[in-house]
């Protein structure tokens, strides 16, 4: 029975430590200008490792993503993005000035 049990840990330990998955994250400026094009990148890696993997070695399926943006009055608007050397990028224009509380 510990025989076992100490099996099942270490196989359980030694998968835990391999396995690790990427993300896509977005970044854009924290502050916009009304009426001035800001750029958003979209980017796939490990975000907490800094690692940011190059367009060529993403997943086919992963760079069918959507990207839209919600204006205050509630239009839902797709960016069309185009690829960078590491992340993919798309504008958008702030039409007006929105105050977003943060909770």
């Amino acid at each position: 029975m510990l025989l076992r049990f100490t099996c099942t840990l270490a196989l359980a330990l030694m998968t835990a430590m391999n396995s690790f998955g990427h993300a896509l994250w977005i970044e854009t400026s924290p502050v916009g200008k009304r009426g001035q094009q800001q750029e958003v990148r979209v980017f796939w890696g490990e975000f907490a490792d800094k690692d940011i993997s190059p367009l060529d070695k993403w997943f086919s399926d992963t760079k069918s993503y959507t990207l839209t943006v919600i204006t205050p009055d509630g239009k839902v608007l797709p960016l069309q993005s185009a690829p960078g050397k590491d992340h993919y990028k798309a504008y958008f224009t702030p039409i007006r000035t929105a105050l977003i509380p943060l909770s």
